[in-house]
């Protein structure tokens, strides 16, 4: 199961109509259980329709595995940071979320330090490891040159983060805690 509005450039207006409408009525029809994605790229969307999609999500307890809303106009996309650590959708859920699919926005470093210290919070608690490994995927963001600090800030708070690009991605391992994509 999944909610796949890729490419349609819904623009912040329609998204919010489509949360308070077709959205809602979607996902209450739809089976119980966790949703393999939830796919809203390429939609010119801002940090307050991620807000208004992730509220609907959150609000009717359903569970999204992989998250994908590349290709928007998202600086500071601090909504998921609420869904990540809700009880019942957020991480370490059956179906929760494994993956962030954030390239091609305009999200700033101060934005994916605040991810990966919500994650370090979620293995401290836990006390193990973050398994599978959770995956953020955010190329082309401008944060090429700052791909190191980011790992160094994460491995201070306990994350053991494996940068990937597409010319390294045998460094991927179940192992780490964080697949991090910057370039």
């Amino acid at each position: 199961m999944e909610l796949n509005y890729k490419n349609q450039r819904l623009g912040d207006e329609k998204v919010f109509d489509w949360c308070k409408n077709e959205g809602l009525a979607k996902i209450k029809r739809m089976r119980e259980g966790a949703l393999e994605c939830v796919d809203f790229s390429k939609n010119d969307i801002g940090d307050v329709s991620l807000q208004a999609i992730l509220e609907l999500i959150v609000s009717e307890r359903r569970r999204v595995k992989r998250l994908m809303f590349f290709g928007n106009r998202l600086r500071d996309p601090s909504s998921l940071i609420t869904l990540l650590q809700d009880s019942v959708c957020g991480l370490g859920s059956p179906g929760g979320p494994a993956e962030l699919h954030l390239s091609d926005n305009r999200i700033s470093q101060g934005a994916i330090e605040k991810l990966l210290e919500c994650l370090a919070e979620f293995k401290e608690l836990h006390g193990a490891g973050i398994n599978p490994p959770f995956w953020i995927r955010a190329e082309r963001n401008g944060l090429e040159s700052v791909g190191d600090e980011l790992a160094r800030f994460g491995g201070e708070r306990g994350l053991d983060i494996v940068l990937v690009t597409r010319q390294n991605r045998d460094r991927a391992n179940r192992k780490a805690d964080v697949h991090l994509y910057v370039q």
